[in-house]
């Protein structure tokens, strides 16, 4: 009796251990074979990958009940619990892809808040920006001194955008780039609202003209090879966007008044709105003042408006008109020795400079479809500059009230 016993005491862990195997035969949803699945059993730390056919056996398992892992790449992983008893065991395995449903997610677009500078769309309109070098600076957002249209501070960050200064009220734009002369930004197409506003687009196109940043909504930046299609001039494109009516309101207005302590004078007063399918929008504004040395007065009146009317959904009308107008007292030259001496003397009173201004635009958008827009600009400018005065050299004192000048 005590030699059975002994008998079963050790024949025991060899029947614990007995052969015992699973084979499986694993599939995806369209019955086809899946390579490199995982067959894993949890408790043993046992696993083998599947072949090429998605065949995978595990040799020697211990005989009792084992919960057997099947699971892949992207696939839902499958648990299934087996008993064994020195068998083998045969199974296919159809592994389906998981799933899983997702609610509604809301993005919030907050990159723009606070942004002063950003750049043009891809695809602005009918103009395709990818990949090209601009800047957009969105002026409700800008703190800068825009009663005294101050350049300086309006492109202060800017790469590479120097600007000049010539008087107290930016009666001239002075913007250059890269090293090219600010005067007049001479080097840069300059537009209002997309459309030519400097007195020649080629040649001669110093900036006679510049609006008020009062009424600027934003200005738009175009540099490198995507300038080329406004003009050769070597800085780029430079556009001037004015506001338009407020589209949530009838009739809305707006009044700004600057007064400093050396006797500029600044007014800007807007009138716009939307009635129906027209938008309006026009301004007023006038500046008077002079500059830190005597003999720098000047006047200067602006004035626009715009009318819009959208007669359908792709077809929509524009027309716009600029009437602007300064005189400017020009102090004359000084000498080095008379700079040295007071750079702040005038020996000149009877130097002037008159500028008149008149630009026209018609613009139509119409929508062919989603992939095809057109876009007309038909624009128009009549403008005269007038410089009177007297150019002897600086050394000679204008004494003679009536004497000649140069026109």
């Amino acid at each position: 009796m005590r030699i059975k016993t002994l008998i079963w005491i050790l024949l025991l862990p060899a029947l614990a251990y007995s052969q015992n195997t699973l084979e499986l035969t694993i599939l995806d949803e369209d019955n086809l074979p899946l390579p490199l699945a995982q067959v894993h059993i949890k408790e043993l730390k046992k696993g083998v990958l599947s072949n090429l056919k998605g065949e995978a056996k595990m040799v020697d398992i211990p005989s009792g009940k084992h919960v057997i892992s099947v699971s892949y790449v992207v696939y839902t992983s499958i648990d299934t619990l087996l008993a064994f008893n020195g068998n083998t065991l045969k199974f296919t395995v159809g592994m389906q892809v998981s799933s899983t449903a997702l609610g509604p997610i809301d993005i919030i677009d907050s990159r723009q808040e606070g942004l002063v500078y950003d750049r043009l769309k891809s695809i602005d309109g009918v103009a395709i920006y990818a990949a090209k070098k601009n800047e957009v600076i969105d002026m409700n957002r800008i703190s800068a001194n825009t009663s005294g249209n101050n350049a300086r501070q309006i492109f202060a960050r800017v790469p590479g955008i120097n600007v000049w200064e010539s008087d107290c009220a930016g009666l001239q734009l002075g913007v250059g780039a890269r090293g090219l002369s600010p005067d007049r930004t001479a080097n840069f197409n300059t537009r209002q609202n997309g459309y030519d506003m400097a007195a020649d687009a080629l040649g001669y196109p110093e900036s006679y003209y510049a609006p008020p940043m009062q009424a600027v909504e934003r200005i738009e930046i175009v540099r490198g090879a995507a300038s080329l299609q406004y003009g050769t001039q070597f800085g780029g494109m430079i556009n001037l966007k004015l506001r338009k009516g407020n589209p949530e309101k009838k009739l809305s207005g707006k009044t700004m008044n600057t007064y400093n302590s050396v006797g500029y004078f600044n007014t800007y007063n807007e009138l716009g709105g939307q009635s129906g399918k027209l938008n309006y929008y026009s301004f007023v504004n006038y500046r008077t003042g002079s500059g830190a040395r005597p003999n720098t007065d000047f006047d200067a009146n602006t004035n626009y408006i715009r009318l819009g009317y959208d007669f359908t959904k792709k077809l929509s009308l524009s027309a716009e008109y600029t009437y602007m107008n300064y005189d400017a007292q020009q102090a004359g030259g000084l000498t080095d020795v008379q700079f040295e001496q007071d750079p702040y003397q005038s020996l000149r009173e009877r130097n002037w400079f008159k500028v008149r201004w008149n630009l026209m635009a018609v613009n139509l958008d119409y929508r062919f479809s989603e992939k095809t827009v057109l876009n007309s600009r038909t624009f128009a400018l009549v403008s005269t500059r007038q410089a009177l005065g007297n150019q002897a050299p600086p050394t000679r004192v204008d004494a003679e009230p009536y004497s000649a000048r140069d026109l």
